[in-house]
């Protein structure tokens, strides 16, 4: 499944823009990180010019930590795969609580690794300076695709907290929370143009 993303809409955001950043943010867990590998590789394999150089894949240990909080596993076995409303806003009060904390949490951890990377040496924007409007769209890292790949329903908290720091339209926030997120599916955040859109294999589109 992950070679099949990789090639069909991996290979889309191959040839969007500026290409890929150099660098892929990934979780340490082994099977992420075997998935995150065919994806790269099925997604920059035969694309032409800076597009096709293969991204770096980067460990971050905070976006596999963050998914081992005793109570999270709780609230996963409890609701299980389910939109990410199901979780912050239609369980109980006091499981809504701890969905908040923790996913909202995560995703703040998110954006920390992504802010990490974006205000590297490469002088890309991060979401605090587009949000602010503080972003030279024109720069050519402004329109690279940072990649991040993720855990089950922390995915679409993460994509939701770059969304909301974005300031992207009520579309895109409702479509993070109301997705129902497959295996090897993802968000795409538009910082530019504040939209959010799925990532679907062929076979769900």
């Amino acid at each position: 499944q992950s070679r099949i993303a990789g090639s069909s809409y991996g290979s889309e955001l191959s040839r969007l823009g500026g290409g890929l950043h150099g660098v892929a943010l990934c979780s340490p867990a082994p099977r992420c990180v075997e998935t995150t590998e065919l994806f790269l590789d099925a997604a920059t394999a035969g694309v032409p010019g800076d597009g096709g150089a293969r991204p770096e894949l980067v460990t971050k240990r905070i976006l596999y930590d963050g998914t081992m909080q005793p109570e999270g596993s709780r609230l996963f076995r409890s609701i299980g795969y389910a939109p990410l409303r199901d979780y912050v806003h239609n369980s109980d009060g006091s499981d809504r609580e701890a969905a908040r904390d923790i996913l909202g949490n995560y995703a703040l951890s998110a954006l920390d690794a992504i802010g990490e990377v974006a205000s590297s040496s490469l002088g890309g924007p991060t979401p605090e300076d587009i949000a602010r409007g503080d972003a030279a769209d024109s720069t050519a890292t402004a329109k690279k695709t940072l990649l991040l790949f993720a855990h089950a329903i922390y995915l679409p908290a993460a994509a939701l907290g770059l969304a909301e720091a974005c300031e992207c339209n009520e579309a895109g926030i409702n479509l993070c929370l109301d997705t129902n997120t497959k295996e090897a599916e993802g968000y795409l955040v538009n910082i530019s143009e504040q939209t959010v859109s799925l990532l679907s294999r062929p076979e769900n589109r």
